[in-house]
């Protein structure tokens, strides 16, 4: 019962957060939010709103941490990983139940790289590092990635969050 208010304050204020910078909650797994941008439509901050949201979510997730430590319990810690690209999207599933989501290459990709980041880092893609607007300064290029179902490794760079508690 206690993990499961944890887990829900933990996912109400990062689904906030994804809502105020323009993303759209496509599931949450477990102890996991899948997130999306430009979709349905298109916009050039897209992935700046995707960076942006990852930061938050660390100095959210020190505030929240602070609360939870002082009722007793363990810190939460998360990783987050960013890819941008090409996708499908649309309702996929059966009669009987039937979700807006996306699939394809580049939301594996995304999905790979948020199970390789370490707890408090955010590994970004190369077609997101090109994209973003914003100073990358904090990301470092790391030693390319070797993915499941890709023949190339996959460029990524990396940032790492210094709790402020």
């Amino acid at each position: 019962e206690q993990i499961v208010n944890i887990l829900n304050q933990y996912f109400e204020v990062m689904i906030d957060l994804v809502f105020q910078h323009g993303g759209v909650l496509d599931k949450i797994v477990g102890d996991e939010l899948m997130i999306l941008y430009g979709v349905p439509t298109k916009d050039n901050l897209d992935i700046d709103n995707a960076i942006k949201t990852a930061l938050e979510m660390f100095e959210t997730l020190d505030a929240l941490n602070k609360k939870i430590e002082a009722e007793g319990f363990q810190r939460l810690r998360m990783g987050i990983g960013i890819n941008s690209g090409q996708v499908v999207s649309g309702n996929i599933g059966s009669k009987r139940q039937m979700n807006y989501t996306v699939i394809g290459d580049e939301v594996n990709i995304a999905s790979r790289l948020c199970s390789s980041a370490a707890p408090g880092e955010i590994l970004i893609s190369r077609s997101v590092y090109e994209h973003f607007s914003g100073d990358l300064s904090d990301f470092v290029k790391k030693s390319p990635l070797q993915v499941k179902g890709k023949a190339l490794p996959v460029e990524i760079w990396s940032y790492k969050h210094k709790p402020s508690c």
